[in-house]
């Protein structure tokens, strides 16, 4: 599972439930959208499409289950395969008909991971990473939010 640092992640509860079911948790830098991308994209995907109801003068609460109907059933592009098959292992009913064949979920997997190391290498050759040297137990210097102080200034008070 992939998730930001946000406190419903971070408690000692979710690390047990985690811990029980044996699920490995990776969290993403905090204010970097791109450590999460396939989330960004899915939002994106929605925003647009929750756009594209409001220029069309409807309801984007009544289109919102057509919108996930078509994304659950469209084909991933890594994987080849749509969200919804990946969890049913079987094609959800949609007005298109279509042919189906079994699915080889270990295929699947060495796709999805080689598509993924290509999209990182193409990533970081255009951000220009270098390989992290930090290592546990060395001191670093973190960025800090900026506070706004309400309190005027010595100046301007009479």
């Amino acid at each position: 599972m992939r998730s930001d640092n946000g406190p419903q992640f971070v408690s000692e509860e979710f690390k047990g439930y985690l811990n029980s079911n044996g699920i490995k948790h990776i969290r993403t830098t905090p204010y970097w959208p791109q450590g999460n991308g396939e989330v960004e994209r899915q939002n994106r995907t929605l925003l647009k499409a929750i756009k594209a109801a409001n220029a069309e003068g409807k309801d984007w609460r009544q289109e919102l289950p057509k919108f996930l109907l078509a994304y659950r059933a469209t084909p991933h592009s890594t994987t080849g395969k749509s969200p919804a098959e990946l969890l049913y292992n079987r094609k959800i009913h949609t007005n298109l008909p279509e042919i189906s064949k079994r699915i080889d979920l270990e295929e699947l997997r060495e796709t999805d991971a080689r598509r993924k190391v290509d999209f990182k290498i193409r990533a970081d050759e255009k951000r220009r990473a270098v390989p992290c040297e930090i290592e546990i137990g060395d001191t670093v210097v973190r960025r800090q939010a900026k506070r706004v102080s309400c309190q005027p200034s010595s100046r301007l008070r009479s």
